[in-house]
């Protein structure tokens, strides 16, 4: 993306109550994850903005969405103090010196705070796809393929352990083109976004993914240590109890099988 993306959601009413006009909208980090976050005609939309929209109006928050861009991404913009919040966050350890994570998600045993989980897998060129049918890390490494990556993803100890020859891009999109032209072997991404994502681009007939899982890890929205904006400790603690509401009256579900579905 060219530029960062910058929507303020005017939130009229929340619980009943009007938002206080004076007040300061929250500012949350997201990358073009399709079909969790993006932008489509100009407007921002995905599994994670209709999902975090309905519980911001609830607590009666107003926000803005900012997409990072390939020279400064949302997590640099956290780093620099410039956000409040990020969408769709992995757990690291070094991140705990300026991001709050939800209570127990670095060892992922409160899966109601995870906004979702992800598999990860390999996409190929369809052609090939048959040569390279459960390929491990180790194989991967041994038959010395090239394997796409996007710069910043944390991805799994294991994976970077492995000793395996990356070569870094800036998208999923920028990935698939290094896969059509024959610049990478694999391309490492979550099934649900690339499926997503070559469909988007027109790559269905040429590009498909290994049915074996390689990652599992879950995502979320984690809050910015360095932040200024009130009380927002309290906002996140307010964040996670919604988010839990949503998936235990299944609001979170219908969300995510509306996009599966469009």
């Amino acid at each position: 993306m060219k530029a960062i993306i910058v929507v303020c959601i005017g939130l009229v009413f929340g619980l009943g109550n009007q938002v206080n006009a004076q007040q300061k909208p929250l500012k949350i980090g997201a990358e073009t994850l399709i079909p969790f976050e993006y932008v489509e005609n100009g407007e921002q939309t995905g599994i994670n903005i209709q999902l975090i929209d309905t519980i911001f109006k609830r607590l009666n928050i107003p926000y803005e969405i900012h997409f990072g861009t390939e020279n400064e991404r949302s997590l640099d913009l956290i780093k620099a103090g410039k956000l409040d919040a990020i969408l769709s966050i992995s757990y690291k350890q070094d991140r705990l010196d300026y991001l709050w994570y939800p209570e127990g998600f670095e060892n992922e045993d409160k899966p109601q705070n995870f906004m979702w989980a992800s598999e990860y897998v390999f996409f190929s060129l369809k052609d090939r796809a048959s040569l390279y049918k459960n390929l491990s890390l180790k194989e991967v490494k041994e038959k010395g393929l090239k394997v796409g990556v996007i710069d910043g993803v944390s991805y799994s100890p294991e994976f970077w352990n492995a000793g395996l020859t990356v070569v870094k891009g800036s998208s999923d999109e920028d990935n698939y083109h290094k896969l059509i032209n024959g610049e990478i072997d694999l391309y490492i991404t979550d099934k649900t976004i690339g499926r997503f994502t070559i469909k988007s681009m027109g790559y269905e007939d040429r590009v498909s993914y290994l049915p074996h899982r390689i990652i599992s890890k879950p995502y979320t929205i984690a809050f910015n240590k360095k932040s200024t904006y009130p009380n927002l400790q309290s906002i996140e603690k307010q964040f996670f109890i919604e988010l839990e509401l949503a998936k235990k009256s299944g609001l979170a579900r219908k969300i995510f099988l509306k996009y599966l579905r469009d």
